[in-house]
Formats: structure tokens, C-alpha cells, sequence
């Protein structure tokens, strides 16, 4: 996915000419809040950018969806796992690995059984993210609070952000 993600990359400026093209949510039911634009790529792709703010306690979750990120800008902590079972997560048990990824860092999620969670450390940062289709679930997902769509401003700033990002030089 990492490698689709990068091909997306380099047509992202064209992506955000139109921005109706472009679904937003503020996503604040836990920390980090994370300011998210999304667009359908295909019948198996979406492709997300996110602005995620500092916090002191992050959320620890897990993706209905394998997932390759590109960070941009900002550093954050990233700690992974990975439970037993499709369970409830009982993670501090089960950490495999505690990072912090910088600009230029990509990763990829693609264990239905992992969890983590980001926190951005001192500023907020961006990424871009691409995601598959949910994976079969046997545990239904918590379901999660009603979230607002961006404000107009607010999703035109970071349109304008994730342009500057990938404007050709």
C-alpha cells in the first residue's frame, strides 16, 4: 500500500484543485483531535489527510482497515500492538513497539488484530493516509459519536496546507 500511497502522492495537488471532490470530519470523541479531509480513490481505496493536534493521552485503537501513512510535518509517538484475539484491546500487556516517526517516515498497518495509537508531539502534524476496505469483522466496532464536518475556513486551510506539501517545485 505504501507504494500506491506514494503513486497517489504525486497527483495530490490535481486531487485538491476541486475540493468538493472532497468528503471532511473533526474528529473530536477522543484525543487526539484530529482534523481529517477524505476522497473515494477506487472500489478499494480512500485516500485521507490528516491534521492531528497535540494531546497528552492518546487514543489507542483499531483500524477496520489495513493502511499505508506518509508523515509530512510534525514528529509524533506512535506506540504498536497487537492483541490475541478480535477482543476488546487490552494493550499495555501487549505493546510491541513504542516510536516516533518524523517527516519522510511511512508505515503500514495491515494486521486486523493491531492497535495504536499517534501522539503528535509539540505541533500538530500531517500525513497522508490510504486505506482498504474494512476488513470482515467478527466483533461489531464501537460506535462512534456524531461528527461535524470542517468548517468552510478550516477545511480551505487545509487544502491550502496539503498543496503547499506537494506543489511542484
Amino acid at each position: 500500500m505504501i507504494n500506491k500511497l506514494h503513486k497517489l502522492e504525486q497527483s495530490l495537488t490535481a486531487l485538491l484543485e476541486n475540493e468538493t471532490d472532497w468528503q471532511s470530519l473533526f474528529i473530536d470523541y477522543e484525543t487526539p483531535h484530529v482534523h481529517r479531509l477524505w476522497r473515494q480513490i477506487d472500489d478499494e481505496h480512500r485516500l485521507l489527510l490528516h491534521r492531528i493536534e497535540p494531546c497528552n493521552r492518546p487514543y489507542m485503537h483499531k483500524h477496520p482497515w489495513s493502511s499505508a501513512v506518509h508523515v509530512l510535518e510534525g514528529l509524533y509517538e506512535m506506540e504498536v500492538g497487537v492483541e490475541e484475539s478480535d477482543q476488546v484491546i487490552s494493550p499495555r500487556n501487549l505493546v510491541a513497539a513504542k516510536i516516533v516517526l518524523a517527516p519522510g517516515n511511512w508505515y503500514e498497518m495491515t494486521n486486523p488484530l493491531a492497535w495504536h495509537y499517534v501522539k503528535p508531539l509539540d505541533v500538530p502534524s500531517y500525513s497522508t493516509m490510504l486505506i482498504a476496505k474494512p476488513w470482515p469483522n467478527k466483533v461489531p466496532a464501537k460506535p462512534n459519536p456524531t461528527q461535524r464536518a470542517l468548517f468552510p475556513h478550516e477545511k480551505a486551510e487545509l487544502v491550502a496546507k496539503f498543496k503547499s506539501f506537494f506543489r511542484k517545485k
